[in-house]
């Protein structure tokens, strides 16, 4: 599909990898999964302050917010990611990269664990 769209030179193609030591080389990561519970994909590029295009899955939703550390895209996945990739300048990506960084601090382990155990305290005390 590469060379039959005319930009082989802008893909690579690779086969199996290491996920983090390969994403450390994106500009921003895409997901277009049609089903998720909570994508950790998503936890890995937060971390490499990356940009995230997405779709609107299960989980995404607190790890990105539209249009401040990345895009949502809504409807059709494969219409809206080419509107996004036809309009590429109209996003700061290095700011919603950095954005991605400061998300990725709620997103550590021990934060993880105190909002869940905050949970069931509430839970407890709600009784």
């Amino acid at each position: 599909r590469a060379a039959v769209r005319d930009c082989p030179e802008r893909l690579s193609f690779h086969g199996p990898a290491n996920g983090p030591g390969v994403m450390a080389r994106f500009d921003v990561l895409v997901m277009t999964s049609r089903y998720e519970g909570f994508p950790y994909v998503l936890l890995e590029a937060l971390a490499h302050g990356l940009p995230i295009i997405t779709t609107d899955v299960g989980g995404v939703d607190e790890m990105v917010a539209d249009k401040w550390n990345g895009v949502i895209l809504r409807g059709d996945p494969v219409a809206a990611l080419i509107e996004v990739l036809n309009h590429l300048d109209d996003y700061n990506w290095p700011l919603m990269g950095f954005h991605s960084r400061l998300l990725s601090q709620r997103h550590t382990a021990e934060g993880m664990f105190q909002r869940i155990m905050d949970a069931y305290i509430e839970s407890i005390l709600a009784g």
